[in-house]
């Protein structure tokens, strides 16, 4: 039996993969925090400490990744209510499919305004509408879901 045929007839059983195919070897480690705090300590984290993990795993054939959720991000990136789900999409991703993942949240003493939810569950919904009116100009009723109106 080939390796696509064995993959698959596991897969269907519901099973794990086959104990004889290879491990992953990737570790990620996401550094979350305020965009505007800890350019240093991040910088220190890419340019340092990255490449020294890297040199400890390496004998081990492991690539070790740190990955900055604000690189690359607009100026205020928490104007985005989809990046967050897109952050989180990327972690569960990482921990199904990496050897490791991590989380290095750096907290500090500046904190913004969140990102707005862009989903709720119909009784949580109307829950938080005894509290805050305002919500019905935000979110539109999709099935057993309210959806962040996409146009706000």
């Amino acid at each position: 039996m080939n390796l696509e045929v064995e993959l698959i007839a596991g897969v269907v059983k519901g099973g794990l993969p086959p104990a004889h195919l290879p491990s992953p070897r990737l570790i990620k480690i996401f550094i979350a925090g305020e965009r505007d705090e800890f350019s240093v300590e991040r910088k220190q984290l890419l340019e340092v400490v990255g490449p020294e993990l890297q040199s400890i795993y390496d004998d081990m054939g492991i690539e070790v990744l740190l990955v900055d959720m604000q690189y690359g991000t607009s100026k205020n990136p928490d104007t985005n209510p989809r990046l967050a789900e897109f952050f989180l999409e990327e972690i569960n991703a990482s921990h199904r499919h990496s050897r490791g993942c991590f989380l290095l949240l750096l907290a500090g003493a500046d904190y913004n305004t969140g990102w707005v939810p862009t989903k709720f569950e119909e009784e949580t919904f109307h829950a938080l509408l005894g509290c805050c009116s305002v919500l019905n100009e935000y979110y539109v009723q999709d099935g057993r879901y309210y959806t962040l109106k996409a146009s706000r």
